[in-house]
C-alpha cells in the first residue's frame, strides 16, 4: 500500500514535539509558524538538490540529505547567521520506504548537528529533487542587506 503524504511526515520526519524554540506551529501542518526572539532578525536562505539519476535506488539517500542540509547551513553561516529551523519540499518518483528511511534518518541527523530543526515542509511525486529552505537568526542590528556568497 503506497504511503499518503501525512503517514509519510508522521513515520519519517516528525519528531515528538516540542513547543519551544520559538516554533508555534511545527511539522505535520502545510506551513510553520515561527516566531524570532526579541531583538533577534530571521535570515532565510534555500539549498536545491537535484538528482542526476532518475532511478531511486541510484541516489545515496543519506549523501543526497547531507549534501542538501550541508549547503543550506553554509548560506546561513556566509551571514552570519546561527541556524535555527528548516522546511523541506521533497519530491519523489516513488515512495520508497529504504530510501526515505536513510535520506530521514541522515537528515533529521545532520540538521541536529548544524543547529537546524525541521518545522515542515512539503511532499510530492515526480523526479527526485529537494528544496531545503534554511531560516537562522541574528541580533537584528546585524540583519543590515548585503550580499552573501
Amino acid at each position: 500500500m503506497p504511503l499518503e503524504e501525512f503517514s509519510l511526515i508522521d513515520r519519517f520526519f516528525k519528531r515528538p514535539a516540542d513547543n519551544h524554540d520559538g516554533v508555534v506551529v511545527g511539522i505535520g501542518d502545510d506551513a510553520a509558524v515561527l516566531q524570532p526572539p526579541p531583538g533577534q532578525a530571521m535570515i532565510s536562505a534555500i539549498a536545491c538538490q537535484n538528482s542526476p539519476d532518475p532511478r531511486l535506488q541510484a541516489v545515496d539517500a543519506a549523501d543526497f540529505a547531507t549534501q542538501l542540509v550541508t549547503e543550506g547551513k553554509k548560506q546561513l553561516v556566509a551571514r552570519n547567521a546561527r541556524p535555527a529551523w528548516a522546511t523541506l519540499a521533497l519530491c519523489l518518483p516513488a515512495a520508497d520506504e529504504a530510501w526515505l528511511d536513510a535520506f530521514s534518518t541522515r537528515l533529521l541527523q545532520t540538521c541536529e548537528e548544524c543547529g537546524l530543526r525541521l518545522v515542515g515542509g512539503d511532499t510530492t511525486s515526480g523526479p527526485l529533487n529537494a528544496v531545503l529552505a534554511v531560516h537562522g537568526l541574528v541580533p537584528a542590528r546585524n540583519s543590515i542587506p548585503g550580499r552573501g556568497t
